[in-house]
């Protein structure tokens, strides 16, 4: 992850603004502590083990999708990243009863009790479908059972 940090944003730090273990597992919790502090990055973890992530600069208060040209999602795992490369405009997604959701990423409240947290249907348009895949490697027995965000400090 730090590799992926310093190709991003070089010389700039990270200080950690929700856990979800922690901080509550619902949406009122992570907007509690993630509306109006960009950029962040996003961090999941799962039960399988599979750690994976995204980055935006766009404001986690929002009702409906975020735009964010520079958004990427990322697999700590296998050491790939996607940037977003199709619709910006629909690169984040965040509601009052959602944590961070990058596209195709649909994390519903509570978040780790969610068997499938990936969209398997859908276009995915905004990432590289393959992406969405990558992530998850199409295990549906996946649970997330963490997500840290962390402001990124320049």
């Amino acid at each position: 992850m730090t590799n992926f940090i310093r190709a991003l944003k070089p010389n700039s730090k990270l200080e950690l603004i929700y856990r979800a273990s922690v901080d509550g597992q619902m949406g009122k919790d992570f907007h509690s502590k993630c509306d109006n502090i960009f950029p962040t990055i996003t961090l999941f973890k799962t039960n399988t083990n599979r750690k994976f992530g995204g980055y935006t600069e766009s404001n986690w208060k929002l009702t409906t999708y975020g735009s964010d040209s520079h958004a990427q999602i990322f697999s700590i795992n296998k050491e790939k990243s996607y940037k977003v490369n199709n619709c910006p405009e629909k690169s984040i997604y965040s509601d009052n009863t959602r944590g961070p959701n990058f596209d195709g990423l649909w994390v519903s409240e509570p978040f780790f009790n969610k068997g499938s947290f990936w969209e398997t249907e859908g276009d995915h348009k905004c990432y590289p479908k393959e992406s969405v895949y990558e992530m998850s490697e199409k295990e549906s027995n996946n649970v997330l059972t963490e997500i840290e965000v962390y402001k990124v400090i320049n």
